[in-house]
C-alpha cells in the first residue's frame, strides 16, 4: 500500500481512518485499488485505463465496504473490462436514463396532443391549448425541477417501465364516449 510516498505491507485500518481529505491509500496487490479519503468520508475507488483516458469508479464506502469487499468488486469490474466493456461508461449511460423524468409540461403537451386535439375541434382546442401552456409555466415551478411527481413514485407506481411503453399503453385506450 502507498500512503503519502512510503509503501505499506498491508492494510491498516488505524491508518485508514487518520487519512486526510485528498489522500489516498494505494493497494499493491490489486492494481487501481485504492482508499481515497474526503470531506464526506472515506470510499474505496477503482482507477484505470481505458482508450488513453483515466478513468475511475466507486466501488463503495470504507469501512461498510471491506478491502475483501472491495477486492471482490474490483476483481469482477476487471474481469468485466477483458471482456472489452467500460464500467464507468456503463454506470454513467445507467444514470442518464434513470435521470429522465416525466415534467409537466411534457404532462400538458401529451393532453394537448392526445385529448385536446382529437377530441375538440380545432378553434377552441387551440384556445385551451394556449391557455394551458401558459398557465403550464406558472405550474411548473411550483414542482421541484419541474417534475410532476418523484422518479421512484413514478417507477412503483408503474411497476418500473420505461417512459415509452407507458405512452405507447396509453396512446392505445379507447377514448371517452
Amino acid at each position: 500500500m502507498f500512503f503519502a510516498g512510503v509503501v505499506i505491507a498491508g492494510f491498516d485500518a488505524r491508518l485508514a481512518k487518520r487519512l486526510q481529505p485528498g489522500q489516498h491509500i494505494v493497494v499493491d496487490d490489486f492494481p487501481g485499488l485504492r482508499l481515497v479519503a474526503s470531506t464526506s468520508g472515506h470510499a474505496w475507488i477503482y482507477r484505470y485505463n481505458a482508450a488513453g483516458s483515466m478513468r475511475q469508479i466507486k466501488l463503495g464506502q470504507w469501512p461498510a465496504l471491506s478491502l475483501p469487499a472491495a477486492v471482490a468488486k474490483w476483481k469482477d469490474i476487471k474481469d468485466a473490462r477483458s471482456l472489452g466493456t467500460d464500467p464507468a461508461i456503463e454506470r454513467k449511460a445507467a444514470r442518464k436514463v434513470k435521470e429522465q423524468v416525466y415534467t409537466v409540461a411534457q404532462a400538458v403537451e401529451d393532453y394537448i396532443t392526445g385529448h385536446l386535439f382529437t377530441n375538440r375541434q380545432p378553434v377552441g382546442a387551440n384556445a385551451v391549448a394556449a391557455r394551458l401552456r401558459k398557465a403550464t409555466q406558472s405550474i411548473a415551478n411550483r414542482y421541484y425541477k419541474n417534475v410532476l411527481w418523484s422518479p421512484s413514485y413514478f417507477a412503483a407506481s408503474c411497476g418500473g417501465a420505461p417512459l415509452s411503453v407507458i405512452k405507447q399503453y396509453v396512446e392505445q385506450q379507447d377514448r371517452p364516449l
